[in-house]
């Protein structure tokens, strides 16, 4: 078996170190630092030592497996092109620090029938593996909720290098708090109570004085699908370092203590039992590695270590990170500030009742997709409709002035804006796979947002009505799909997504997903200043 190590850095220097010692025969050691390649290739017993990926899947085509140990924002590149050389993958949690080429991945995973397995190490570790099996056995009974507690200090995990170097503190790394700790929390609390359905509360930000670019602090409240809430706390800025998860049931208590390597149970009316479980620190890693070659042999990775866990996982950062950020809409304006009438509520639209406008969404999304379908006067222009089946990943789908083929694209649960002018199949069908809808104006002469339009928008142009209510819902990123921006502004062609970055309600500039530069919105045009 050949296997490729792509980062020599410490995990990836000990994941080889592990295969040779399972019978690995042929190891290929990638890092742009060739002289620490090399050092751990002198130590290994191998001149596969190269400074490029692709060059060094180029002169070894027979690679059966390739490990991906570099920080997390540059996992899916390489992912990508191993995967189409059809090489099986083990990539270090998480999965990415975004959604971004996901998609593509699993779909060349699906197309090759290939292996890819998400690393992380702490399920397999003897204290974890122990309390799965107390659970199993309803040691505590049936259980209520659950406490995780990950504290470190990050200057202490490598002591003689500068702390601001490492990935974890670096934001271009795919660094913080919530995507390197937290994602522990997630996989841990999913293999012990099973998986996590949906964010309760959040908090994401800076407690502490080291000299980061990132969250180094985590707060969460999820809930799992049998309905157990789970409070986590995550930092890198705890000079003490604990490890805990405290799980209460109906007849006790379980704390298992990664730190001091123990596992208390307490039961009413009987002393503590205090458990063992020390290991050393290298087991945990040999099993896991131990766990990827046996998948490659038997071809099937087991749940909770597949590609879509490691999807899953990012879907829930993009909600953490909604929730944890200030909830602060813009200044509303006495006079154009859009409110949705009473009637919306009271009346009975398209035959579903009217719940929830989106005044009852939560400010800050992530990601926006706005899905419409073109202009009336240019036929021509008019795109084939892409939507959330499409590959395309997003927090909330806003559906503006929708024909009936657009039901045929709504496959999953989601939360939907929609106009009350789309065709009234749309609702039922939303309502049908568990979508939560959210309605608004059914005229686009309503959609009048402060800091956004200085006047009105034209009826026939409902792409800007979607751009200015996913800006005026705090998104990150909006995504336009089937969009056509009448007149002499912009025009896209058939199938084209388009990517802007909102993070200012000002100076937008329009890219689509190849990075060509579209027509810039005029200033003063629609508002946009």
């Amino acid at each position: 078996m050949k296997i490729l190590v792509l980062g020599c850095g410490s995990i990836g220097s000990r994941h080889a170190r592990n295969a040779k010692s399972l019978g690995v025969a042929d190891l290929v050691l990638v890092d742009p630092d060739l002289d620490r390649a090399g050092r751990l290739g002198a130590e290994l017993g191998t001149d596969l030592i190269y400074a490029d990926y692709e060059e060094a899947a180029r002169k070894n085509p027979d690679l059966d497996a390739a490990l991906i140990c570099t920080p997390s924002s540059m996992h899916i590149k390489p992912a990508i092109f191993f995967a189409g050389k059809r090489v099986s993958l083990f990539i270090e949690k998480p999965l990415s620090d975004g959604l971004d080429g996901v998609s593509t991945l699993k779909r060349l995973r699906d197309k090759y029938s290939l292996v890819v397995m998400m690393g992380h190490s702490f399920v397999f570790e003897e204290g974890f593996v122990r309390l799965r099996e107390m659970l199993d056995e309803k040691i505590v009974g049936d259980v209520h909720f659950a406490t995780y507690l990950q504290g470190q200090y990050l200057p202490d995990w490598h002591p003689k290098e500068d702390y601001r170097a490492e990935y974890t503190a670096r934001n271009d790394l795919g660094g913080g708090a919530l995507l390197t700790l937290a994602s522990h929390s997630f996989y841990i609390i999913e293999r012990m109570l099973g998986p996590v359905a949906s964010v309760r509360g959040a908090f994401v930000g800076r407690r502490g004085d080291l000299e980061v670019d990132v969250d180094d602090s985590t707060f969460m409240l999820l809930e799992t699908e049998d309905g157990i809430p789970v409070q986590t706390l995550n930092n890198f800025i705890t000079r003490v370092h604990q490890h805990r998860l405290i799980i209460e049931g109906s007849k006790g208590v379980i704390e298992q203590d990664f730190a001091s390597q123990r596992i208390t149970v307490t039961l009413r009316d009987a002393e503590p039992d205090v458990i063992s479980v020390k290991a050393d620190n290298n087991t945990r890693f040999m099993r896991e590695m131990k766990d990827f070659l046996r998948a490659l042999g038997e071809g099937r990775v087991q749940e909770g270590f597949r590609l879509e866990d490691g999807i899953r996982f990012l879907r829930i950062v993009g909600k953490v990170r909604r929730q944890g950020r200030p909830q602060k809409r813009p200044s509303p304006s006495t006079k154009n500030y859009w409110k949705p009438k009473t009637y919306y509520r009271n009346a009975k639209i398209n035959g579903a009742a009217v719940s929830k406008t989106i005044s009852d969404l939560k400010f800050g999304y992530e990601r926006v997709l706005v899905c419409g379908k073109g202009s009336e006067r240019h036929p021509e222009f008019r795109p084939r409709i892409s939507t959330p089946t499409t590959g395309i990943e997003s927090d909330i789908y806003v559906t503006v002035d929708h024909s009936p083929d657009y039901v045929d694209h709504i496959t999953r649960p989601g939360d939907y804006a929609i106009s009350l002018i789309v065709d009234p199949a749309v609702p039922r069908k939303i309502t049908e796979v568990g979508g939560n809808i959210y309605w608004f104006a059914p005229s686009y002469m309503d959609l009048r947002m402060p800091s956004i339009t200085a006047g009105r928008f034209p009826r026939e142009n409902s792409g800007l009505a979607g751009i200015a209510l996913a800006t005026f819902l705090g998104a990150k990123e909006v995504l336009l799909s089937g969009i056509h921006l009448s007149g002499e502004y912009a025009q896209f062609r058939s199938g084209k997504e388009i990517v802007f970055n909102t993070a200012r309600h000002s100076g937008v500039t329009l890219y689509s997903t190849d990075g060509v530069l579209c027509d810039k919105v005029p200033d003063g045009a629609w508002g946009w200043t």
